[in-house]
């Protein structure tokens, strides 16, 4: 197990060979977790796999067994400014393998869905 110190600020540093090992890149962020008084690293990299869009609420059934019925909530749209972020944002997300448009309504009902490039 590698030793780690502390430098003259009480910043952690890591050891060289560790870093090289790990292949750690220089700028990363890391998440820091504490869990029952040990320090867990985590690297804070864009590491979705899947990504679940649900452009509208709204449904053209309407089956007596669905849960929207309970909703109190009312139907309604992404809007497009909002989807055309999230279209442009898929590029920085380098492990998606997935997009997924679903969710409690039917994503063609939303009325600009089929003009998206």
């Amino acid at each position: 197990m590698p030793k780690i110190i502390t430098d003259d600020q009480g910043r952690l540093a890591l050891p060289d060979d560790f870093v090289q090992r790990r292949r750690l890149a220089p700028n990363l962020e890391y998440w820091l977790d504490e869990r029952e008084g040990e320090l867990i690293l985590r690297p804070r990299l864009p590491d979705a796999r899947k990504l679940y869009i649900e452009p509208t609420t709204q449904c053209n059934l309407h089956c007596r067994t669905c849960i929207r019925n309970v909703w109190g909530d009312p139907e309604a749209e992404m809007a497009m400014d909002t989807f055309q972020r999230v279209v442009d944002s898929l590029e920085s997300l380098p492990d998606l393998t997935r997009v997924i448009f679903t969710g409690f309504g039917e994503p063609l009902s939303h009325p600009n869905i089929p003009l998206c490039p």
